[in-house]
């Protein structure tokens, strides 16, 4: 079989991920928290999602609405990359927080309205 070349199989979307459009609305886990950010908020409080470069990579990060310093990142939500696309575009996101236990942080993720 030497000379054929077979097409690179698509990578299938990940469930949930049916939307072309940039309404999220996802329940997840912030990753790589700062325990000295996350100290400072609360239960209820709604975070600013933004694109930020963190050590040469571009980081969908939630921070923290006084200080601008990141609480946490996104990251593996289905349509993540379709979400970077979006904020890129103009759109605004916000994360309300849900839960915090230690280090864990339990956050809801929702398009802002201009």
């Amino acid at each position: 079989m030497s000379g054929i070349k077979l097409p690179t199989p698509r990578r299938p979307r990940p469930p949930g991920d049916t939307n072309t459009d940039c309404d999220f609305k996802v329940v997840t886990t912030l990753q790589s928290t700062r325990a000295s950010e996350l100290a400072t908020i609360n239960p209820g409080e709604s975070l600013p999602v933004c694109l930020v470069d963190d050590g040469g990579y571009r980081v969908v990060a939630c921070v923290h609405p006084a200080t601008g310093k990141v609480v946490g990142s996104l990251a593996g939500i289905p349509g993540i990359g379709r979400l970077i696309k979006c904020i890129e575009n103009g759109e605004s996101y916000a994360v309300d927080v849900v839960l915090i236990q230690g280090g864990h942080c339990e956050v809801f993720l929702h398009k802002v309205s201009p």
